[in-house]
């Protein structure tokens, strides 16, 4: 419920405890718990409302982005070429294919239920290495991104690994580790500390890939950097 929706009950809750009471039936004040429980909800509802906080859901959030996404790009995206889009804390990630794929990461904040872009980071997406490492930072936090696919090729012997990927386990620095779902072929992690180590499991939890692997074959993490919005 809205600011505005908690002053439009508490017009109707009011009255109903300072009315006047009848002959006989008591002295018609107002009992000091029910003042005090009515005074917080309406000095509540009042910062609410002078902070323009209003809670949107992710999902309301993603369908934002998807129109934003096709509005930005009328000539090169549609519904059909959106791959995916993740939101996590105030940033979203959003995929799509077809005329030259590309992976963007908005840094975004919400106002009175409107959503405002404030920077977006371009990313790379996985080819041959089976899963894209993107990296940038943001008040002290390490934001990591990318896609995955279904195979891996190792440059060493020439040979491609196939696997059905379903999740990857991310640590950073402190030891903290996070388990991302990437059945929807990306992913968007938010760190306190840089990467440590990650590992990305197929079916029945198996190991499909990891940290080691990846970077002793030559793969690297692709440092990204902010531009600002000119929403």
């Amino acid at each position: 419920m809205t600011a505005e929706g908690i002053l439009y009950q508490l017009s109707f809750i009011a009255p109903c405890y300072i009315e006047e009471a009848a002959p006989g039936q008591g002295t018609g004040k107002l009992p000091k718990r029910r003042l005090l429980a009515l005074i917080l909800a309406a000095a509540l509802a009042l910062l609410l409302i002078s902070c323009g906080v209003v809670a949107l859901s992710e999902e309301t959030i993603r369908e934002w982005f998807l129109k934003y996404e096709i509005a930005q790009y009328p000539l090169r995206v549609d519904a059909e070429e959106i791959e995916f889009i993740d939101v996590t804390g105030d940033y979203a990630l959003v995929f799509y294919s077809g005329m030259g794929p590309n992976l963007r990461l908005y840094r975004y904040e919400t106002e009175s239920e409107i959503v405002n872009v404030t920077a977006f980071a371009e990313g790379v997406y996985a080819i041959s290495g089976g899963i894209s490492i993107n990296h940038v930072e943001a008040d002290g936090q390490h934001i990591y991104f990318g896609t995955v696919n279904s195979s891996h090729w190792n440059p060493a012997n020439d040979t491609v690994l196939k696997y059905a990927p379903q999740c990857l386990c991310v640590t950073d620095g402190d030891g903290n580790t996070v388990e991302l779902d990437v059945t929807g072929g990306g992913y968007l992690c938010v760190l306190d500390a840089p990467l440590a180590d990650f590992q990305l499991l197929g079916q029945d939890g198996a190991v499909c890939l990891d940290h080691f692997t990846y970077f002793s074959q030559g793969y690297t993490i692709e440092e990204r950097q902010w531009e600002e919005s000119s929403q």
